[in-house]
Parts: C-alpha cells; structure tokens; sequence
C-alpha cells in the first residue's frame, strides 16, 4: 500500500512518548499532559523508517508532531514541555505557543510569526517570503537541537530571546520538510468560514505548503 503512494503528510495529535528520544527520558510527571498513544508511537516511528529508507525518495510534509517524529527519528534533542523548559532557565513563557484554556472553552490554536532563517531552503522556495505570518500554533514539546542529525533548521520564532525551532528539513532527501505550525488549521478556518478565521494566516499562504507536495508527488510519478 504505501509503495503505491506519491506522497505523504504526517499529521499533528498527542504526545511523542520520551522514551523514544535518542536519549531516552522519564515522563515529565504533568498530569494534564499525559497523552501519549504508544501504538500510535511505534506506528509513526516505523513509517517514518520507512518513508526515509525508500530510494527514489517519498515527498513527506510533517506537521506539529509529525515535525516531531521527524526529529526524533533523525535524533534530535527534544524538550517535552516548553513551559518547563523556560522555567528551569528563569525565563517567562506566556503561552506563545499554545493557548491556555479559559474558563468559557479548552485550549485554542495561538498565533505567532515563524521567520524563515534559511534563504536557500525548500520552506523559503514554498513561502517566497522571510516572515510567514499569523501561524497557527499548537504544542508544548519542542525540538531543541538538530545538531549532527542529517536535519536542517529553516524556520524559527523567538520567545524570551530564546529561538524555537518552526521548520526543519532533511538535508539528505529532496522533500522532507517538517513544520511545528499548522497551516491546516487555516486552511480549515477560511474554507469553512470560522468566525476566528482572520487571526490566522490568509487561505492561499496556508495552502501552498499541500500545493508543493502535490507537485513534487506528482513529479515522482
């Protein structure tokens, strides 16, 4: 089945369980984010094995924890909890990268700018721009370092003079992009009219990253 395919998206959803880091973790101990699918772990691992041993290459778009995944296949150093992560270094952390719940509704997506750091990448080619602008947002494990993987850094944002990594892509394949925001969700927001739809990126800035997987899939064909 998946030797027939042109393409792949791996999708946004719970927790990457940290005994799959390269150097394995015990569980951060927060209750509210014990949400981890270890079926789901070792399925994604396993695929993701997979899409990155094929020769010619399968064109794969990662998105949130899918992003993850990637990083934590390829060996990336992983935080699992970003407001933990700006607390052990003294340094405030405001929710930038997910809503908090309100006492009205749960977790909403929050938005930020992601800046493309790479001029030469696959991401600035996608975007055409430095600055992508009003990205969806949604998680609080984080990749830290992609240093001696075969990964890139091509996008970031800043939070307290701190850079989180936004984008990342391997520099051995020619399309494997990973994205820590979710176009998707904007996408989703425009198409169906959402009242919230103008905090987010505009339609055809969110579509294009799916526009460009289409085009290299059907390149592979």
């Amino acid at each position: 089945l998946l030797a027939s395919l042109d393409g792949l998206i791996f999708t946004g959803g719970s927790d990457i369980s940290p005994t799959f880091y390269k150097t394995p973790e015990p569980w951060h101990s927060i209750e509210a984010e014990g949400n981890c699918d270890g079926r789901r772990d070792v399925s994604d691992y396993i695929l993701m094995r997979w899409c990155l041993e094929q020769e010619p290459t399968l064109p794969v778009l990662c998105i949130c924890r899918g992003m993850q995944m990637l990083s934590v296949v390829s060996g990336a150093q992983m935080t699992q909890d970003l407001r933990t992560y700006f607390e052990a270094q003294g340094l405030p952390y405001a929710d930038e990268h997910r809503m908090e719940p309100t006492a009205d509704h749960g977790r909403d997506f929050a938005v930020h700018d992601v800046t493309v750091t790479n001029s030469s990448s696959l991401l600035r080619q996608i975007v055409g721009t430095e600055t992508v602008s009003r990205v969806p947002s949604w998680h609080h494990q984080a990749v830290l370092s992609v240093e001696g993987t075969p990964l890139r850094v091509t996008a970031v944002s800043k939070t307290s003079g701190i850079d989180i990594i936004e984008a990342v892509e391997r520099t051995d394949k020619p399309f494997f992009i990973g994205l820590q925001y979710h176009p998707e969700v904007a996408v989703s927001k425009h198409a169906n009219g959402a009242a919230d739809a103008s905090r987010f990126m505009d339609y055809e800035n969110a579509l294009c990253y799916f526009r460009a997987l289409i085009k290299q899939g059907m390149q592979k064909q």
